[in-house]
């Protein structure tokens, strides 16, 4: 089996760690890494070297860091913030349209220090909500071929 992960982290521990988890499953794996920071304009790019790999299973790793959020969204039309969702979670969308193999894909991830403090879930035009609401799209226009998770469910339980 041929695992590719692409990641805008440092994922060598997992290209490491992977085949011996799931040695323990007598699954001998190979694990191909998209360098470093690559995963914005590889994504977009279907002709990219990378997408010749004959992965069996795709890991898709974003960041919040991926999105198109602006702080001037708290001022912003609620139609033009929707497209500005919607134009954020298409790039994903088209991408797992296209690679017809199975993908696990997490969710964005959270900021480290809200921008509106405790209210940034809950305010128009915070950034975690403005991540939820991304989220949300995505899980709501999930493929068949693509299984989510919920990297924030994880953070809070490891």
């Amino acid at each position: 089996m041929i695992l590719s992960i692409i990641s805008d982290f440092n994922v060598s521990y997992l290209k490491e760690i992977l085949p011996l988890f799931l040695i323990d499953k007598l699954i001998e794996a190979e694990v191909v890494e998209a360098d470093f920071g690559t995963l914005s304009f590889k994504i977009r790019n279907p002709n990219d070297s990378f997408w010749n790999t004959e992965a069996d299973i795709l890991i898709c790793i974003p960041s919040f860091r991926e999105l198109s959020f602006d702080y001037s969204f708290k001022n912003m039309q609620d139609n033009q913030r929707k497209v500005n969702i919607r134009n954020d979670a298409e790039i994903f969308l088209n991408f797992w349209k296209k690679y017809n193999k199975p993908i696990i894909h997490f969710l964005f991830d959270l900021p480290p220090v809200p921008f509106l403090s405790y209210q940034d879930s809950t305010q128009i035009g915070g950034h975690t909500q403005y991540i939820n609401e991304v989220n949300s799209f995505l899980v709501n226009n999930t493929p068949n071929n693509v299984n989510l998770v919920d990297i924030e469910h994880l953070r809070k339980n490891i």
